[in-house]
């Protein structure tokens, strides 16, 4: 992973190999657009703190990666549904054809953490969701929070071979008011 200088890309190169570029040697490249910013105020900070916090779930990431491949794609919204009774967890797209909507108990085996207080129900751009997709496929795990408003951080913790320390990266989503799939 690298930042050459202000207003270059961030990249991140994932190399997985059987030998030394042999065959079926994968490369991902990947580059995150930047942007800069007027700073005279201070740093731009995106948080979603710990006492603003209403719900909150740790998942697998590969089952949030499922279930996001698996919804309508001719739907121009997700709506994340957060409860402490059933459904606890559930995503929904409603397409020109049909209404998808998939649920999770919040004692399934892919969930690591489930603490939700309140009865939440927002919807989010579903382009949003391809963004996060790479991540999803190289994190071991991720985190939703929402806060009263219904800002959505989706943190993923990352690990890579040859270094130690773990890294996080997080996504923030606005929801989009007026949208009942």
């Amino acid at each position: 992973m690298y930042y050459a200088k202000e207003g270059d890309p961030l990249t991140l190169i994932i190399e997985e190999s059987s030998g030394l570029c042999g065959p079926g040697a994968v490369i991902t490249d990947c580059k995150v657009r930047t942007v800069d910013l007027d700073l005279e105020d201070g740093p731009l900070e995106l948080q979603l703190p710990a006492e603003q916090v209403v719900n909150k779930v740790i998942m697998a990431p590969k089952v949030l990666l499922d279930r996001v491949n698996e919804l309508d794609t001719s739907s121009d919204f997700i709506q994340i549904e957060m409860s402490p009774l059933e459904p606890f967890f559930s995503l929904t797209t409603r397409g020109s054809l049909v209404k998808v909507v998939d649920t999770m108990d919040k004692d399934s085996s892919y969930i690591f953490s489930f603490e939700v207080t309140k009865t939440q129900r927002f919807s989010y751009r579903s382009n949003m969701f391809k963004l996060i997709q790479r991540t999803l496929q190289c994190c071991c795990k991720v985190s939703l929070r929402t806060n009263e408003e219904g800002f959505l951080c989706m943190q993923f913790m990352v690990r890579f071979d040859n270094c130690p320390k773990i890294c996080f990266v997080e996504f923030f989503f606005a929801p989009v008011e007026h949208v009942d799939l």
